[in-house]
């Protein structure tokens, strides 16, 4: 499945896009998306996660990539 989420804001450049999902820390961005897709990869695998997509002045789409997951089916397996 995936999510997208878009706004039609000032945008971001490739590298800020690039920079909010990096593993070290980041001083100029907060760690909520950071967290989100960190946690996505740990529980689906490193093949599902965010990636943002962004065009200065024109607005940002985040995409949330993970598996379907069945009621039950995902609590079992752990």
């Amino acid at each position: 499945m995936v999510f997208a989420v878009s706004d039609n804001g000032v945008g971001m450049t490739k590298e800020q896009c690039e920079s909010i999902l990096k593993k070290e820390n980041n001083p100029n961005a907060g760690i909520g998306i950071k967290n989100v897709n960190d946690r996505v990869k740990i529980y689906f695998g490193e093949r599902y996660g965010m990636k943002i997509v962004s065009e200065l002045d024109e607005g940002t789409t985040v995409y949330i990539r993970m598996p379907k997951v069945e009621e039950g089916s995902y609590e079992s397996r752990l």
